[in-house]
């Protein structure tokens, strides 16, 4: 086989934690790992379908030796133990030796240790098949192109985590990682991941030997976080899981990274239930067929066997102590990452060679570019699995499997994660045992807002926020927006808390109503009524009558009058007539006798019709200018009625302010006018009722005017108020704040704040300030308690003298003589009966030798007269009562407005200090 020096040497770089010395233990798992890669090999030599005549060897070296891992490195890309750039693929070297011995490389197992052998293998194009390495600067091509993997890159896994924690809505996270490139490329990952989603990283920090996980569980405990995220190889998590046990640190989930989640050492640790609860992310379990049997059939060798020959890894290793069941009990994960990563080198292999019926062609050198290029392309099943690479050479099959760490000390599986063809997530919650008896624990920076609530963030992580209704006229959408509130359309209307907008309805008044049929009919009549009055003037046009009631000016007020209510022009016209009505009745009757001349002209140039055409074409061009440069525009008003839209016409006052004066000019001087001629002739009664009619007019006015006035001075003064009272506020505020605060501006948002603050820590105090009916009876069973021990310490007493005997005796009647006034004279009756056994105990206890004799009579007594006990506590009348309180708050402190707790703190009694004056000349001193 001349291709077998170069078969042979295909490389599988282990991560075994050894010296090069026998006496250093090694981790079993990465031992296990190694195992299952020559398993894999010697698989692959006895197919005869895969690589026939073909037989691969493998080359291990210690990457965890500091000393030795460069020259490892470098012994296998070396050509004759010299480093040369690769020949060109159409070159072919002279000679076999001129080859590199190395084909692939299989592994090493973590990020930092690949990152630091994967840029020698690189610039030669060496295919590096990883089995552990999942940080995700391996999925960039253009740094690793020839590096490929059969585990899943961090994202993925850290899309698992993300859907856990969403899945149990467990927002408010600590990510607890490695202090390495695996454990910081986890942890950026886990950022872009959450980025988008409800959960907040509240805390995260980097973890290696030097850390004090006191501090860490301290910062946890403070924020009060309930779910860790452990993202580190199984050294650092093992370490931090026994610091939580020793330190105590409990009740919380913890979430295991792949690396440790099915570790078989932490789940039956001592203590391991007091943590919390602990879910896991592992690589699925997966039998490997015929490997048990391989373990078993493996014969360790001894070290003192024949040095000459070449070692086997258990003389090194000092592996001879460990069992096949210990080897195969260890932690099972990246089994099959290991296998299918041999076998996948071993088919670009295959395919390369261009084997097929039961050969290989022998007569072609093989360059590691030419294997990479087969990798790529992998596409075959392995143990019902589909083998393939996706662009970024990482897997395109695969799955996650969640497990759960019971009682019984196993990692129960309790549900998965798969991937491809599409993603399918399960999480059976029943099986899962929490610590909070059955309930899911909870890890929220703030309670979620009610419906209807807006939050409004507090700080840099939006977890954390406060809940506000929204007000009325907008809308909450918690699933497109949850920290605005959205306003509704000029068309819609929402009450307070809302979370969707209603229609408005357009409110107008049908034909069908009532009031609208009164003033249609109303409308109709007087219009009636003008045009019968115009039909009547026209027919009675040459009588005298009407021509003393104006002649053709009557038919231009009657029309006017017609038409006032389309616009303010035809009512300023009729104004305007009479106006000149008006002048012509006061100038016959005065101005015809005291100016001739001024009548004459009058009469002879038609002067009434001169005012009126001056009037109408001045009323016409500042109508005009107002509709040219500032039209009035509908408007739909809301205000009056928030559910409904009422038409309204929008005008604004400044544009028609000079028509309107205008009008108030020529209704002033008609008044004038017609006021004069209020003592004319009783035949002549025009102007009387003119006069009349422009008073009601003028009142008319006076009364809008005065509308319109008074409600932006009622608005200012309200507002005066307001302002007022918070001024106050903001003075009584500021003598609750140090210095400091009170140089800052308040704002009257502040101000109210403060108020509402101050309000309820008063409601606080006073809550405190009044003790409950549970408390007091506490201090009740307190006190009976304390005086059967002070009896039973006296009766197991054996040197009492005379005068002890008598203070025994005494100790009812003592503490009778405490009670309030109104219980003493609601027991008269039982005071008799203790007086009775006052005396009973004097004539026992002056006979009495034995402390037993004693000590029975007086727990009788005890329990005889323990009615009358009972009600012996501290308690005080309503003047006491009144008087403490008084006492307290002259002498309580300000309450500070900064501390929300201070309604928390204890109470305490003034009237201690009283009690122990009045106890000072007693013996006896229960409290």
């Amino acid at each position: 086989m001349q291709y077998a020096s170069v078969l042979k040497n295909s490389t599988f770089l282990s991560n075994i934690n050894l010296k090069y010395t026998s006496s250093k233990p090694i981790l079993l798992p990465n031992y296990r790992r190694f195992q299952l890669m020559r398993f894999s090999i010697e698989q692959i030599n006895n197919s005869s379908s895969l690589l026939p005549d073909i037989s691969l060897g493998y080359e291990m070296f210690d990457h965890c030796s500091d000393t030795q891992n460069f020259p490892g490195i470098f012994n296998l890309i070396s050509v004759n133990r010299l480093i040369l750039p690769w020949a060109e693929p159409h070159k072919q070297q002279t000679n076999d030796s001129d080859v590199s011995k190395v084909i692939a490389v299989v592994g090493p197992f973590t990020s930092t240790q690949a990152l630091t052998v994967a840029p020698f293998l690189m610039t030669d194009l060496i295919p590096m098949v990883n089995y552990g390495s999942s940080s995700s600067v391996f999925s960039e091509k253009a740094k690793f192109p020839s590096f490929l993997r059969t585990v899943h890159p961090n994202k993925d896994i850290m899309e698992v985590i993300v859907s856990i924690l969403l899945h149990f809505n467990w927002h408010w996270v600590t990510f607890l990682y490695s202090d390495d490139d695996y454990g910081n490329d986890g942890v950026a990952t886990f950022r872009k991941m959450i980025k988008d989603t409800k959960i907040c990283l509240a805390y995260s920090k980097g973890v290696n030997d030097n850390t004090s996980y006191y501090q860490i569980f301290n910062q946890i405990e403070a924020l009060k976080i309930h779910v860790i995220v452990a993202f580190a190889p199984k050294l650092p998590a093992e370490a931090l899981i026994m610091s939580a046990i020793q330190l105590n640190f409990t009740q919380k989930v913890w979430i295991a990274g792949d690396a440790w989640s099915l570790n078989e050492r932490l789940p039956k640790e001592e203590g391991i239930q007091n943590i919390g609860t602990v879910l896991g992310v592992s690589q699925p379990v997966v039998t490997i067929p015929g490997f048990s049997d391989f373990i078993y059939s493996t014969k360790c060798q001894t070290s003192s066997e024949n040095l000459q020959k070449p070692r086997f890894c258990n003389q090194v290793f000092n592996c001879s102590s460990y069992s096949a069941e210990e080897i195969l009990s260890v932690d099972p994960s990246f089994s099959f990452p290991v296998y299918s990563a041999v076998y996948a080198m071993a088919h670009a292999l295959h395919n390369t060679l261009q084997c097929g019926d039961g050969q290989c062609n022998g007569n072609s050198t093989v360059y590691p570019h030419m294997v990479l290029a087969e990798l790529k392309k992998s596409n075959f099943t392995l143990l019902n699995q589909s083998i393939e690479f996706d662009e970024h050479g990482d897997p395109k099959y695969g799955s996650y499997s969640f497990v759960f760490w019971n009682h019984s000390g196993d990692a129960e599986e309790i549900g998965f994660y798969k991937f491809h063809p599409s993603i399918n997530f399960f999480i059976n919650d029943s099986k899962i045992q929490w610590f909070t008896n059955g309930e899911v624990p909870t890890s929220l920076c703030s309670k979620e807002c009610s419906e209807g609530y807006v939050k409004e963030q507090n700080g840099i992580h939006q977890c954390c926020f406060t809940c506000k209704i929204c007000a009325n006229g907008t809308y909450i959408n918690s699933t497109e927006d949850p920290y605005k509130c959205i306003r509704c359309k000029e068309t819609e209307w929402s009450a307070e808390g809302s979370t969707s907008c209603n229609l408005r309805s357009v409110e107008y008044i049908p034909f069908t109503d009532s009031g609208a049929i009164l003033i249609m009919f109303g409308s109709v009549a007087l219009e009636g009524l003008t045009l019968a009055m115009s039909a009547l003037f026209a027919i009675n046009y040459n009588t005298p009558v009407v021509r003393s009631a104006g002649g053709l000016m009557c038919f231009l007020i009657l029309g006017c009058l017609t038409l006032c209510s389309l616009s303010v022009f035809f009512y300023f016209v009729c104004l305007a007539c009479f106006v000149v009505r008006s002048f012509q009745i006061v100038s016959i009757f005065k101005m015809a006798a005291k100016f001739p001349k001024l009548y004459s002209w009058w009469m002879k140039y038609h002067g009434q019709w001169l005012i009126i055409t001056v009037a109408f074409v001045s009323q016409a061009f500042l109508l005009l200018i107002v509709y040219l440069y500032s039209p009035p525009k509908p408007y739909n008003e809301t205000v009056w009625n928030p559910k409904e839209i009422i038409l309204s016409c929008e005008s604004i006052f400044l544009p028609f302010s000079g028509s309107a004066i205008l009008i108030v000019f020529l209704g002033s001087l008609c008044f004038i006018f017609s006021y004069m001629g209020k003592d004319l002739p009783k035949n002549y009664n025009e102007a009387k009722a003119i006069t009349f009619c422009l008073l009601l007019l003028i009142l008319t006015w006076i009364i809008f005017a005065t509308i319109q006035v008074s409600k932006p001075l009622m608005e200012k003064k309200r507002r005066a108020r307001i302002n007022k009272c918070l001024d106050q506020l903001k003075c009584l505020m500021e003598n609750y704040y140090s210095s400091s605060i009170r140089k800052r501006k308040l704002e009257k948002a502040d101000i109210l704040e403060l108020t509402v603050k101050h309000l309820r820590n008063l409601q606080k105090i006073q809550n405190c300030t009044a003790p409950s009916a549970s408390d007091f009876s506490d201090y009740q069973m307190g006190f009976r308690s304390c005086m059967a021990n002070v009896n039973q310490y006296l009766m197991m007493a054996d040197n009492l003298n005379g005068n002890d005997n008598l203070m025994l005796s005494q100790l009812p009647s003592r503490l009778c003589r405490s009670r309030p006034r109104e219980e003493v004279f609601s027991t008269m009756d039982s005071d008799q009966g203790q007086a009775e056994a006052r005396d009973e105990a004097s004539r026992f206890l002056s006979s009495a030798t034995k402390p037993e004799e004693r000590k029975t009579f007086t727990w009788k007594a005890l329990k005889t007269h323990s009615t009358s006990v009972s009600p012996l506590l501290p308690r005080k009348d309503s003047q006491q009562l009144q008087a403490t309180k008084q006492a307290n708050s002259v002498q309580a402190p300000k309450p500070n407005l900064h501390e929300n707790s201070s309604g928390n703190k204890t109470c305490h009694s003034t009237s201690h200090t009283n009690e122990t004056a009045n106890t000072q000349g007693n013996v006896w001193r229960p409290w």
